[in-house]
């Protein structure tokens, strides 16, 4: 898939030589974005330490496993490294600090994750809203929890109840489509839920809470609250420390890569693409995409003017790729002839770009791109399609 930014980064390259036991000399090269006066949130995933520079803090977070992204002050000469995993952790405004992301990175396997049938489960306690939370799970290489049957439920709530962290409750990937009495899956928009654990009387605020919590206060049972609200959140499907590294039938452990997996747990008919699906993913759903521009430090462009709607038709015109079309960050919500941004989901768009009879299958397609037979004029389109995309970063 081709990825298309409308913006210069400024990045640094980290070259790291090793030497592996059979003494040949084997070279690592890292390119981080570096984001001027911000620096990593403070968390209990963070460690601050010592460094000469901001190379060297770099390449402490390529050392470390877990590390996709880090800050560096200059006043203090402080690095703080986030070990969360989570290439989409909070940076804040700091004069004097710089924030390094790597642009590349494959997890290692999860230690943290618990295991449910053929489904792997992060547990976040680090509070965010729904949509964060969402996001979050997207850059660990999942989901936010949509849970399907009664056994499934017994297990995440019984993890929860053993954690007993005093958590105000936990997000879960179910969201209010329709305005109605009921919520859907966010992978599966159109069905009902073949499973819910409500609590009594929920939902029961279906105008102004959308999104679906696990309330601890209700023996984490399920309700509908507002999604601006802070809880943590529940991911599955979660990367794997496995990798493809001869483009076969076959997966290696990224620690041995010379050597066969001495236990497989395959779903049917996989590995099934080994030239194009090189990394390892414990998933329950396959067929649902939600804004990968997050993992790159941005979101998928939501267009707000007709400046920058025709600043954008110009720059795919002269590119001329021959792409079909180009994913917009826009969402059906209501299942009616109208789109929201994904970061507005109440709020009707204040440009529309779409072309001539469009959008024209609310109930099939679901999500937004600049078409190219429509002169890259905006039409909905299924979901589970595959096309590039355009990210929207900040300016600064």
């Amino acid at each position: 898939m081709e990825r298309d930014c409308f913006r210069i980064d400024v990045v640094m390259t980290v070259v790291m030589f090793c030497s592996s036991s059979s003494h040949v000399l084997e070279l690592t090269e890292v390119v981080f974005k570096v984001h001027s006066d911000e620096i990593v949130l403070l968390s209990q995933y963070t460690d601050d330490v010592f460094s000469e520079s901001l190379s060297m803090c770099a390449l402490m977070c390529l050392l470390q496993e877990k590390c996709c992204v880090a800050s560096f002050s200059d006043e203090t000469s402080i690095c703080r490294l986030d070990k969360s995993e989570n290439c989409c952790a909070v940076n804040t405004v700091a004069l004097g600090s710089r924030a390094l992301k790597r642009n590349n990175y494959v997890p290692p396997e999860c230690t943290e994750c618990v295991r449910f049938g053929m489904s792997l489960y992060k547990i976040i306690e680090v509070t965010a809203t729904w949509s964060e939370a969402m996001n979050n799970c997207t850059c660990f290489g999942g989901y936010l929890a949509e849970i399907e049957t009664e056994a499934e439920s017994g297990f995440i709530t019984n993890e929860l109840f053993t954690r007993n962290t005093g958590a105000f409750g936990y997000w879960l990937g179910g969201y209010n489509f329709n305005n109605d009495s009921d919520l859907e899956w966010i992978s599966k928009p159109n069905e009902r839920m073949p499973y819910y654990n409500f609590a009594f009387n929920e939902p029961n605020q279906p105008a102004s809470e959308r999104c679906l919590l696990a309330y601890t206060n209700f023996n984490f049972e399920w309700v509908d609250v507002n999604c601006h609200m802070i809880a943590a959140y529940v991911c599955h499907g979660y990367w794997l420390g496995g990798l493809n590294f001869n483009n076969d039938s076959d997966l290696e452990w990224i620690s041995k890569p010379n050597e066969r997996m001495p236990y497989t747990y395959w779903a049917p008919n996989e590995p099934s693409q080994p030239s194009i699906e090189n990394y390892l993913m414990a998933f329950k759903h396959r067929n649902f995409k939600w804004d990968e521009c997050k993992c790159q430090g941005g979101k998928l462009i939501e267009i707000e003017t007709k400046k920058e709607n025709d600043f954008i038709l110009t720059a795919l015109k002269t590119r001329n790729t021959g792409a079909l079309g180009y994913w917009l960050g826009g969402y059906n919500f209501n299942n009616d002839f109208d789109l929201e941004w994904m970061s507005y989901p109440g709020q009707d768009m204040p440009f529309d770009g779409t072309g001539v009879g469009e959008p024209n299958n609310p109930f099939t397609e679901l999500c937004l791109a600049a078409w190219e037979d429509i002169g890259f004029n905006w039409a909905d389109i299924s979901c589970g399609a595959t096309y590039p995309y355009i990210c929207e970063f900040s300016a600064d």
